[in-house]
């Protein structure tokens, strides 16, 4: 039997542009933006318990930001988004409630390599493996801005490549196996 467990991580605060994809340079950095331009959304991450083992889907925010708020870029980047996360959030208290921990994930994906989705990696680094899209770990080394990736630089992040159906993206696990 297959289960997917929804685990609600807490929230990111993040100005409207960003999400609908608005041409407004300003609104990357946060500055010069009022509040009324933000808007707070949920930061999920998925459990799949398959017969072949367990697959985390991103992992949402780290637990130290109930108490922290991010520094990156000397300040400079820390209002793209604002993490919301209280006490028993995190992924790694989402996974204990179903007797889970990091080691016993056979596989992390990153649906993509945004701070909101990779924060949470220190918190079950444990995992068999760890992977992202090839483009995106690319991506990952070109644009400083968008990554935070002292969230992933401790661990062996693999590539995995996207098979194109013509529907959308597609990965087998034979196309994880083989690298």
């Amino acid at each position: 039997m297959i289960k997917i467990h929804i685990f609600h991580t807490g929230k990111v605060k993040v100005d409207r542009a960003i999400p609908y994809k608005e041409k407004n340079p300003l609104a990357v950095t946060g500055l010069f933006r009022s509040e009324d331009k933000k808007m707070i959304l949920p930061v999920s991450c998925y459990l799949i318990e398959h017969p072949s083992g367990k697959i985390l889907i991103d992992t949402g925010w780290d637990s130290k930001y109930i108490e922290e708020k991010p520094h990156r870029f000397f300040g400079l980047l820390d209002n793209i988004s604002t993490p919301m996360i209280k006490s028993g959030e995190s992924v790694d208290c989402k996974l204990a409630k179903h007797n889970i921990s990091g080691a016993d994930l056979d596989y992390i994906f990153f649906s993509h390599m945004d701070f909101d989705h990779t924060s949470g990696l220190r918190l079950v680094k444990d995992a068999k493996r760890i992977m992202a899209a090839k483009e995106e770990i690319e991506d990952s080394k070109k644009y400083f801005f968008r990554y935070v990736k002292s969230n992933w630089d401790f661990a062996n992040v693999e590539p995995f490549l996207y098979k194109n159906t013509g529907i959308g993206p597609y990965i087998s696990m034979e196309m994880i196996v083989k690298g």
